[in-house]
């Protein structure tokens, strides 16, 4: 006696979004294991629209993924040294369906040299903690590697 069509639709409607949401806790997990991940919202000076992710920070780059996705590749990678935080504030305002569970959240404005090429501005929102995160990151240097002393 197999499983008929509908039921196998139905099978499918139930299990997918848990599958979905696997999927993403397996790839938060891969993408935070050698750094520490902060979730926020990033904005191009060229583009105005604020995009949900999660921002890595590790030794040698600044690195963003879009909250929903299945790559473990960042979507955006800036350079250590070249990261500046430029400005700081209170979030004015942000979108209702960005961390609306968050109520204290910082507005920073960024520069940097991504590792394709030109300098670029963005901003960021974040939760307080992770901006003071954010700010010892940038002003503190990168790890030694301390394999080229032997």
């Amino acid at each position: 006696m197999g499983l008929s069509l509908i039921e196998l639709l139905i099978l499918a409607v139930f299990f997918l979004p848990f599958l979905f949401l696997i999927a993403l806790l397996i790839r938060r997990h891969l993408i935070s294991r050698h750094s520490g991940i902060n979730i926020g919202a990033i904005r191009f000076a060229n583009t105005g629209r604020w995009q949900s992710g999660l921002l890595a920070l590790s030794a040698r780059t600044l690195d963003w993924y879009p909250l929903v996705g299945f790559t473990t590749t960042p979507a955006h990678r800036w350079l250590r040294p070249t990261v500046e935080l430029t400005e700081v504030e209170v979030a004015p305002a942000a979108p209702p369906w960005l961390l609306s569970s968050q109520p204290d959240l910082r507005l920073v404005r960024c520069a940097g040299m991504p590792i394709d090429g030109d300098d670029t501005t963005f901003e960021v929102i974040i939760p307080t903690e992770s901006y003071k995160a954010l700010r010892s990151w940038a002003e503190s240097s990168p790890p030694l590697d301390r394999r080229a002393e032997y």
